[in-house]
């Protein structure tokens, strides 16, 4: 029987497919900001840097308030008892965890679905990308993308990444 972690390979190409997409979006984008000079790109990439810093917090603990949630649903002794939002926070815990962490169930159906022909495998691998590209995509790999191609472009008109500067320069800017 395969380990846990065969199937999770399986979800990493389809998270490399995703990021690519991401890495090219945001190298659309980029082209309107070519001519933005050094100091411009820099800012722009530390603005965008901080707006997702923010969203990742903002996650973790929007994450621990429906994990609470759901403890007290399941503490409950009468859980319709309780407000309509915590049994709602509690449903998106449980949404959330069975992504992250499949029941042994639902983790041979998808092996099975992947295994059981060319056909089936694509059909399983065609939706779960999709999933990423419409989720994870817009959210989080384009912006960070692009950050850091704005540095990497901010670097280069410097003339850091062809060496262009005195090494003192270049010993500060490591520090």
């Amino acid at each position: 029987m395969p380990t846990r972690s065969d199937g999770h390979n399986f979800r990493r190409i389809a998270g490399g497919v995703a990021a690519s997409l991401g890495l090219a979006l945001a190298g659309a984008v980029l082209y309107w900001a070519r001519n933005l000079r050094p100091r411009a790109l820099l800012i722009v990439a530390g603005v965008i840097l901080l707006l997702l810093s923010g969203m990742m917090t903002g996650g973790k603990y929007a994450l621990g308030f429906t994990e609470k949630a759901a403890r007290q649903v399941e503490e409950a002794e009468d859980p319709a008892s309780l407000s309509d939002a915590t049994r709602a926070q509690s449903e998106a815990w449980h949404d959330f965890a069975k992504d992250f962490d499949p029941s042994e169930e639902a983790y041979l159906s998808e092996l099975n679905e992947r295994r059981t022909s060319y056909a089936s495998a694509f059909r399983w691998n065609a939706a779960y990308t999709t999933k990423q590209l419409l989720s994870a995509g817009p959210t989080f790999l384009i912006w960070d993308a692009l950050a850091m191609m704005l540095i990497g472009m901010a670097l280069f008109k410097m003339d850091v990444l062809q060496a262009g500067k005195p090494r003192k320069f270049l010993v500060r800017m490591m520090v």
